[in-house]
C-alpha cells in the first residue's frame, strides 16, 4: 500500500469508523479469478527516442492473470481480515517487462469501551510504472511494506480523541535506482467533535519523517521532516450524498542544510471525496488533492501533487453498467539531492487522462468489462513526453 500522505492528515478517524461497520459484518471467505488482455499503443510511457534506447516495442499487448482472495472473522467485538491479489504481467513483445503482482493486507479490528481501532499490514511488489522511471535500464521492481495503527475514541458525538501511526518501507531492485529507496514515519493526533445531524469535525496535527538509503553519501540528502496542521470535516448527507474535506498547512524541512541543499517547502494542502447519487442508477465522484509525497525520482526527495478526479457510472439495466471520466494530475519535483541536470532529470509534468467503459454483469459471481483509456503528458524533458491509448478487456469469476 501506498501513503497517500494527505489522505492521512484528511480522513483521520475515518478507518476507525468503519472498522466498527467491519466488526458487525458477517464472517465471509470469498475468492475470485480474473484475467486481463490489455493492448497499450506506447508502453514505454516515453517518446520515440527514449524508447529505442530502452530496447522497448512502444505497442504491445499485455496478458495478466491474477487471484483474489477476501476474509472477515468476527471474533466477538474484533474481527481479523485479510485481503489481497497475486498476479503476473505477460507482455507478447516486450517479454524483458514481464514480472509478478501483488497486493496483501490483513489485521486486526478491534474495540473497548467507546473507542474502536484498527491495526494492519500491507505488502506490495510490482514494477515500476514506466512514467515514473528517468532511467534507461526500465527493469525495476518496486516493493512497498507498510504497518499502521488507527484509534478512534468517540461514541458519534460530543468531543472525542484519535490517534494514528504508520511506518513505510519502499526498496527499488535497480541498483541506480534503489538512491530512492525510503523509509517513512508518520504520527498524528486529533481531536474531533460530532453531531450526528451536522457531521465530524477534527482539528489534528501530523509529524513525519522520510528517510533515504542513498548510495552516494555526503553527495545527496538524507531525506526531510514534515508538520502538518489543519482541520477536516466528514458528512453523511442522507443516502444520496456524502462526502469529506479536509485542509491543512505543511512544512517541509530537508534534513541537510548548507550548500547544494534545497528551500524549505511551506504551504496549504487539502483533500476531498464527495459522492453523489442522483437516482438509484446514477452516482458521481468527485476527489482533488493537493499533497507532499516521497519521490521515486532520482535526485528528487518529495513531489508536489495535484490530482483531481471526475468520474460516473450508469446502471443501464441489471446487468450492464456505463461508466467515465476524466482525471488530471500535475507534478512538481522538489529538492535536488545530486544536482538538477536539465535535460535529465524529469521535475515537472501534467498529465491528462480520460477513461470509459462498459461492464456485463453474467451473474452475481461472473462479470465481463471492458475499458478504453486515453492518456497524455507534458514534461519538462521532451523523452518524457508521451500518449497512448488502451483497450482493455477482463473477465471475474468469483467462487
Amino acid at each position: 500500500m501506498t501513503v497517500q500522505y494527505w489522505a492521512a492528515a484528511a480522513m483521520v478517524g475515518a478507518v476507525a469508523f468503519s472498522s466498527t461497520a467491519d466488526a458487525q459484518e458477517t464472517r465471509r471467505l470469498d475468492f475470485g479469478a480474473r484475467a486481463t488482455v490489455l493492448h497499450d499503443s506506447n508502453v514505454g510511457r516515453s517518446n520515440t527516442a527514449l524508447a529505442n534506447d530502452r530496447g522497448i516495442e512502444p505497442e504491445d499487448v499485455i496478458f495478466t492473470p491474477s487471484l483474489t482472495f477476501d476474509l472477515l472473522w468476527p471474533l466477538s467485538r474484533q474481527s481479523v481480515f485479510a485481503n489481497g491479489a497475486v498476479g503476473y504481467d505477460f507482455y507478447n513483445k516486450n517479454d524483458h517487462l514481464n514480472s509478478d503482482r501483488l497486493s496483501l493486507r490483513s489485521g486486526l479490528n478491534g474495540q473497548v469501551g467507546p473507542c474502536v481501532g484498527t491495526v494492519q499490514g500491507g505488502f506490495s511488489r510490482s514494477r515500476n510504472d514506466l512514467q515514473d522511471l528517468t532511467l534507461t535500464n526500465p527493469e525495476n521492481i518496486r516493493d512497498v511494506t507498510s504497518a499502521n495503527l488507527n484509534v478512534n475514541c468517540s461514541r458519534g458525538y460530543g468531543l472525542g480523541l484519535s490517534l494514528s501511526a504508520g511506518h513505510e518501507w519502499a526498496t527499488n531492485s535497480n541498483a541506480v535506482q534503489a538512491q530512492s529507496d525510503y523509509e517513512t514515519s508518520t504520527g498524528q493526533v486529533g481531536l474531533t467533535y460530532g453531531r450526528p445531524t451536522l457531521g465530524t469535525l477534527t482539528v489534528f496535527a501530523m509529524r513525519q519523517r522520510t528517510e533515504y538509503d542513498a548510495l552516494l553519501g555526503a553527495l545527496s540528502n538524507p531525506g526531510y521532516d514534515m508538520t502538518a496542521l489543519g482541520v477536516s470535516f466528514e458528512r453523511r448527507l442522507g443516502a444520496r450524498i456524502q462526502g469529506t474535506l479536509s485542509f491543512s498547512y505543511s512544512m517541509v524541512d530537508p534534513l541537510r542544510s548548507g550548500p547544494g541543499a534545497t528551500d524549505d517547502f511551506s504551504g496549504p494542502t487539502y483533500g476531498g471525496d464527495l459522492v453523489f447519487r442522483p437516482t438509484d442508477r446514477i452516482e458521481t465522484t468527485l476527489t482533488y488533492s493537493r499533497s507532499v509525497v516521497p519521490s521515486n525520482s532520482l535526485g528528487k526527495l518529495y513531489d508536489i501533487q495535484e490530482d483531481v478526479r471526475l468520474g460516473a457510472r450508469y446502471e443501464l439495466s441489471s446487468r450492464f453498467e456505463l461508466g467515465g471520466g476524466f482525471s488530471f494530475l500535475d507534478s512538481r519535483s522538489e529538492g535536488p539531492s545530486v544536482g538538477n541536470i536539465p535535460g535529465i532529470l524529469l521535475t515537472d509534468s501534467r498529465t491528462k487522462v480520460a477513461f470509459a467503459s462498459l461492464t456485463f454483469k453474467q451473474s452475481q459471481r461472473t462479470s465481463l468489462r471492458l475499458d478504453v483509456t486515453r492518456e497524455e503528458r507534458e514534461a519538462d524533458v521532451d523523452a518524457f513526453e508521451y500518449s497512448t491509448t488502451r483497450v482493455g478487456l477482463t473477465a471475474d469469476v468469483a467462487f
